[in-house]
């Protein structure tokens, strides 16, 4: 009985130490995941601020990193759609052929899609991303739809819609009746939000399209149409009406 109890003694601390150096482990490589992650998600935001500070041992060393930190954690829904970030990079920087980089981005994407199904920043980067490869097609509404669903108040779904929906109308695009009720809603949204506000604006700015998209917020609320000045565009225009000459 002496023995039997030893033996169960010696294989309980057996289990607690295996259970101790599999958490150990663990910790171990939650902990570089991590630390690899946001090194990478800083060089994402200095790209996206500073597109100019850049180079290609920077962008190799960020994919490793990210590679890394999904071998460790390839659960991770937001590494996925970070891997998702740099391929899309590396297309846009020109360190990556662009239709497999970006190929592979909407692989990543869709990867954090099915982790985390209702972030709409992953199925609004899924549209960005067919965008630049032309692809306006089913999944693209798709992915349009589920961003629209999962983020009606998102900046990130403001931007989306707003340059997406200038650009179709610029080009005339068939693609922009399929969403002109949420491209219009986005647009107004953008505009309202301080955090979208400013890119939307100069996104407006930048397309020409200034006189149209105050013609299209014209039903909107008094404070948006002040936001984007449309009551001083339009004071303008009034100052244009040539008056009557008076009589002599």
């Amino acid at each position: 009985m002496q023995l039997i109890k030893k033996i169960k003694s010696i294989a309980l601390v057996f289990c607690c130490l295996c259970l101790a150096l599999w958490g150990l482990v663990s910790a171990y490589q939650y902990g570089t995941a991590s630390l690899s992650f946001y090194q990478v998600n800083n060089r994402l935001t200095q790209w996206r601020t500073q597109e100019s500070q850049h180079c290609e041992a920077e962008y190799i060393l960020a994919k490793n990193e990210m590679m890394s930190a999904l071998d460790k954690q390839p659960n991770h829904p937001l590494y996925a759609d970070t891997m998702a970030q740099i391929y899309e990079w590396g297309a846009i920087l020109g360190y990556e052929n662009s239709q497999q980089a970006l190929g592979l981005a909407i692989q990543y994407y869709l990867q954090a899609t099915q982790l985390r199904p209702a972030w709409p920043v992953s199925w609004a980067s899924l549209s960005m991303v067919k965008w630049r490869l032309q692809e306006f097609d089913d999944e693209m509404l798709g992915y349009l739809t589920n961003a629209d669903k999962f983020g009606p108040f998102k900046p990130e779904v403001h931007i989306l819609f707003s340059q997406l929906g200038l650009a179709l109308y610029r080009n005339n695009h068939p693609l922009l009746i399929n969403i002109r009720p949420e491209f219009e809603r986005h647009l107004a949204l953008g505009i309202r939000n301080p955090s979208s506000r400013q890119v939307v604006i100069n996104t407006i700015n930048n397309s020409g399209l200034s006189k149209q998209v105050c013609r299209w917020l014209r039903h909107e609320e008094s404070t948006i149409l002040k936001l984007y000045e449309c009551r001083r565009q339009k004071r303008k225009a009034e100052q244009l009406i040539i008056k009557p000459t008076p009589k002599s």
